[in-house]
């Protein structure tokens, strides 16, 4: 409080330039006081056009108003103008992570990292952008880095399914693990799907016991039927045939598997 006490009184000393006005409205920004955000943005909007600081102003104000590939270009002008600003790099990336443009939003916050090296949210946004260009490692790298400096657990549910996504079954298992007991510790319930992730890693790493009772929990929850023929294969990997034959024959019921799988459960 004292801190956020002190930048107002410093930016009231310094008067009313284009560069007050902005940081003004980042200030404001930053507290998610998006009406006192635009009045100073439309102050500032209302001086020299040719201001560094007025093209700063209209980026922050088209992401407000999710006008991102506006928001971008004139990103894109303002790295060009000065590209040891900082601030640019961590806006235009994340607007272009905004609109799935992740090739140029992960490039906007490799350079933000070279500049800071201690802003864990550019570290989870840039594992985002690993993730979804099917680079998992360096994507739980990041968030991992995340979690370092900002210890914040939630984290990882995207690690979980980073090592999911890339097969890593027993890294995954970990990882679900702390999202199910976190989840538990703070007396939420577990999605469907995180007990079917679960299953199958417990699966995969031969741990059909576990499995089994992680698609059962599943199928509590849901009516995916694609849970049974996960089901079935638990209980054949378990030794228990009638079971797995009895789930196979739902799965068949729902449509997830032909006829002909059932010969190889039911024998």
């Amino acid at each position: 409080m004292r801190i956020a006490i002190n930048i107002i009184i410093v930016l009231i000393l310094m008067g009313c330039s284009p560069f007050t006005y902005y940081k003004k409205a980042e200030f404001a920004h930053n507290l998610s006081n998006d009406k006192k955000t635009q009045c100073y943005l439309n102050k500032l909007l209302q001086l020299d056009h040719n201001d560094y600081y007025y093209l700063k102003a209209k980026a922050l104000q088209y992401t407000l108003n999710d006008i991102q590939d506006s928001a971008i270009y004139t990103y894109e002008q303002l790295i060009e103008i000065d590209p040891n600003d900082y601030d640019n790099w961590f806006k235009n990336g994340t607007s272009n992570l905004e609109i799935m443009n992740y090739g140029r939003a992960l490039e906007c916050f490799e350079e933000y990292i070279k500049l800071v090296k201690d802003n864990g949210l550019a570290y989870k946004n840039r594992g985002l952008c690993y993730m979804n260009i099917s680079l998992y490692q360096e994507a739980v790298n990041d968030f991992y880095m995340y979690l370092k400096l900002e210890q914040d657990s939630t984290i990882y549910s995207k690690i979980a399914s980073s090592y999911f996504a890339d097969y890593d079954y027993e890294n995954a298992l970990k990882a679900y693990n702390i999202v199910i007991d976190r989840k538990a510790h703070k007396g939420c319930v577990a999605t469907e799907n995180l007990y079917w992730n679960r299953g199958v890693c417990n699966f995969n790493v031969g741990n059909a016991k576990d499995a089994i009772a992680d698609y059962e929990r599943a199928l509590e929850m849901s009516d995916s039927y694609e849970i049974y023929k996960d089901l079935a294969d638990a209980y054949l990997l378990s030794g228990d045939s009638i079971n797995a034959c009895v789930n196979i024959q739902k799965a068949y019921e729902y449509n997830v598997v032909d006829s002909s799988a059932i010969s190889n459960y039911c024998k």
